[in-house]
């Protein structure tokens, strides 16, 4: 009798069948809501798995960003005809904005083929529109805080290894809540106060 295969819905913890045929932003936190890493994902063939791929490769490799510190990710969603070199513009202005330490390998001489850390907002804004064709209307804040996003918490089994089974989900964008307080964990809160703490360095 044949029997029925369980199909693996999770990539060292996280559950990416959500992501399945999206392309977009994700941002690593670590136990203490820390940003830890910005990268991108084009899913740009849904017969490939792109992003349990990645979350791989970011598990095993030198150097890998995907440590056991990592506890949860937001995943941005941009409009879904992006390009995939609007994408890395756009990966690197979230890197720009938030300066994760594993985004800072060199220090701050990482990472400035699109945005330099030591531009203005103004410059930032000119370069993207005369370059890579991003027109930022509000305020690069704004701009960042207006897309969609998928909260995806890392999940572990019974034996406290990462979980590998579970249910398939659907595309969402839960609200996350402001609660006000200094200690709130919505996206917005949390990415603006990192960015006045590295831009008063």
């Amino acid at each position: 009798m044949a029997r029925n295969r369980q199909i693996q819905t999770h990539t060292v913890g996280f559950n990416v069948t959500s992501l399945k045929g999206l392309s977009g932003v994700y941002i690593f936190y670590n136990s203490k809501g820390d940003f830890e890493y910005v990268g991108s994902c084009k899913d740009k063939n849904i017969e490939i798995e792109n992003w349990r791929a990645r979350f791989v490769a970011h598990n095993s490799y030198s150097g890998k960003k995907l440590t056991s510190e990592v506890k949860y990710m937001d995943v941005i969603i941009p409009p879904q005809d992006i390009s995939e070199r609007h994408l890395f513009a756009l990966e690197h202005l979230f890197m720009w904005y938030l300066r994760p330490q594993k985004n800072l390998s060199k220090g701050l001489s990482s990472h400035w083929k699109y945005f330099r850390w030591d531009w203005t907002e103004e410059v930032v804004k000119k370069v993207a529109k005369d370059k890579y064709k991003i027109e930022i209307s509000t305020n690069i804040d704004e701009f960042l805080m207006s897309f969609d996003l998928i909260r995806i918490q890392r999940e572990y089994d019974e034996n406290g290894g990462f979980k590998k089974y579970g249910d398939t989900e659907r595309i969402e964008y839960p609200f996350i809540a402001c609660n006000k307080k200094r200690n709130c964990s919505c996206f917005n809160c949390k990415a603006r106060k990192r960015h006045k703490s590295v831009f008063r360095k």
